[in-house]
């Protein structure tokens, strides 16, 4: 899972700069995207570098970008 954790990390970095530093693993991700289209990017880009494929709702149902990250690691 610490890949996959890592790649969470860089991808949020690559999305918002140095904001992403600031983040933790509890934070809730409505509190990390400002909108839907940011939540989209956001999977769009773990599908496409961890090669998966995720539900369209995937996020609706974590909280928190830990969760977030579990999730990428049980769908590869």
């Amino acid at each position: 899972m610490s890949d996959v954790k890592e790649i969470v990390q860089q991808t949020l970095r690559e999305m918002l700069g140095e904001e992403a530093d600031k983040l933790e693993p509890n934070m809730k991700l409505k509190d990390v995207f400002l909108d839907s289209l940011d939540m989209l990017e956001f999977k769009m880009r773990l599908e496409e570098t961890l090669d998966i494929e995720l539900k369209f709702d995937a996020f609706e149902t974590v909280g928190t970008l830990r969760e977030a990250t579990c999730k990428m690691a049980t769908a590869r």
